[in-house]
């Protein structure tokens, strides 16, 4: 039993209904794609660092990188300390939950 993808082509940012065949039944599957934690920074963060980038080496390294990871556990403190550094946020009024799950940094989307 085989499947073929009918729907080939580029992936919306949320999700794409997808139609399959498995013998001679159509399933319809919608597939949800995480956003990357670059997607969910907020606005005034995204800016700063997309400034960063256009200067900095090290700057553009990390915007891949947050391009290409989805949970905030997987930076390191190594990544979240560029962020600080590259972005208007500063330690000191940041809380602990801001380092440990991105609050304050990212939008709740």
């Amino acid at each position: 039993m085989s499947f073929v993808t009918l729907n080939a082509g580029s992936i919306p940012a949320t999700s794409q209904l997808q139609t399959k065949y498995d013998d001679n039944r159509i399933i319809n599957i919608n597939l949800t794609i995480m956003k990357s934690i670059y997607d969910k920074l907020k606005t005034e963060v995204k800016v700063d660092l997309r400034s960063s980038a256009k200067k900095y080496d090290t700057a553009r390294m990390l915007k891949y990188t947050l391009m290409s990871k989805s949970l905030w556990s997987d930076l390191t403190i190594q990544q979240i300390n560029e962020l600080i550094t590259y972005t208007s946020l500063t330690s000191y009024k940041m809380s602990p939950y801001d380092f440990i799950y991105g609050e304050n940094i990212m939008t709740n989307e």
